[in-house]
């Protein structure tokens, strides 16, 4: 074979070769790309006619379908997205940036759940916690008023409220009652000296109506009020100004520690101040002696009673809301209600060591004097059944 003809051939079979590589690389390339190759036959640059030519053919898209052709306009994320997931594909893994941004968007519901419970868990801590101070609270009260018979009589007799404010001025009756009323009930102040240091000076005022003073014997009526304040609370003076309109001569006195007496009240206290102002009462013109208490006051003629009705001149006596004895009225009174409920051991602590107790109902049941019951429905302080308690004694 010439050489001039072998060289040719070699040459034909090179670009040969080479022109089928490049075919295959383009129909490579416009696969990958998403759109088939076309023939270009008008190209005068091309080595050979049927060369493939990577200009997309571009198609009228269909109505019912998006065109393929990424528009301008469309959105950053969904372009993004595809190209995530288009990257994805092709490489079959997760990048650290993609698998911190699925750990940040799936894992926010369990973040938000996590701390909803740790907030609800501190919650209920704080919750317990509260309520074991306020029931370590209570457990103290009944601890110390169990112990300290001192704090039980703050609690009874609560002579540390003065009432009203000045004391000093608890024996100016015309600024207590006004002249008129003490023109017409005749006021006046009564003091009782104490003979000891343990008698200290008993301070309250009398009453009696005109129709009282035209008695030749005037029958006595002793007043006993409640506990806190003192005689010149403002309708204590028109209880006893009531007593006096029927008649009565009224002594209304204030005991040991309540308004401007001094010293502390204890049961035998006020009995032995109750046994001085009736021994007073009994001392001058008078006829029968009757006894009138309201509340504590009601504890304090039961004592009277207990001390001197044995001597017949008591005649008889008014309870104006009365307690059975101070531990039943201790636990019914409402300031007691939540130690009652949340302390089961405190009423049995506190009936144990109650210092004051006031039996009413088993003194007024051996006294044989006539007794008269006034008892509210709606008593806030003193139920009804406190009432009850000492009628059925009687």
């Amino acid at each position: 074979m010439p050489k001039s003809r072998s060289r040719s051939r070699a040459r034909n079979v090179v670009s040969d070769t080479s022109t089928e590589f490049w075919e295959r690389e383009t129909k490579a390339t416009a696969k990958a790309e998403g759109h088939a190759p076309r023939l270009n036959h008008n190209n005068p640059s091309s080595p050979r006619r049927g060369r493939v030519s990577t200009t997309p053919k571009v198609k009228s898209p269909p109505k019912s379908r998006k065109s393929p052709v990424s528009s301008p306009h469309r959105s950053p994320r969904r372009s993004s997205s595809r190209g995530r997931s288009s990257s994805r594909g092709r490489t079959g893994q997760v990048t650290p940036q993609q698998q911190k941004a699925t750990s940040r968007s799936g894992g926010s519901g369990q973040g938000q759940g996590s701390e909803k419970a740790v907030t609800t868990s501190r919650t209920f801590s704080r919750l317990m916690v509260g309520f074991g101070a306020f029931y370590a609270a209570l457990v103290a009260v009944t601890l110390a008023l169990t112990a300290s018979p001192t704090l039980q009589r703050q609690m009874i007799y609560l002579h540390f409220v003065k009432w009203p404010l000045p004391t000093s001025w608890y024996r100016d009756l015309d600024y207590q009652f006004g002249p008129e009323a003490v023109s017409k009930y005749n006021i006046e102040n009564v003091l009782l000296p104490g003979s000891s240091s343990d008698e200290p000076d008993l301070k309250g005022y009398s009453l009696v109506s005109s129709a009282g003073r035209r008695r030749r014997k005037k029958d006595t009526i002793i007043f006993f009020h409640g506990n806190a304040a003192s005689r010149a609370l403002s309708w204590r003076k028109e209880h006893a100004k009531l007593l006096a309109d029927a008649g009565l001569r009224v002594l209304a006195f204030d005991l040991r520690g309540f308004g401007d007496v001094s010293g502390s009240p204890t049961e035998a206290g006020v009995a032995s101040d109750a046994s001085r102002i009736y021994d007073w009462a009994r001392s001058g013109k008078g006829g029968k002696v009757f006894l009138y208490g309201h509340s504590l006051g009601c504890a304090v003629a039961a004592k009277l009673v207990e001390s001197r009705g044995k001597e017949g001149k008591i005649k008889g006596v008014i309870l104006d809301s009365p307690f059975v004895n101070a531990t039943r009225a201790a636990l019914h009174h409402p300031s007691t209600y939540l130690l009652r409920r949340l302390v089961p051991f405190a009423g049995r602590l506190i009936e144990m060591t109650m210092a004051d107790r006031f039996g009413t109902d088993e003194i007024l049941a051996s006294a044989g004097i006539e007794v008269l019951i006034l008892q509210g429905e709606k008593d806030g302080e003193i139920p009804p059944v406190e009432a009850g308690g000492v009628a059925l004694k009687e």
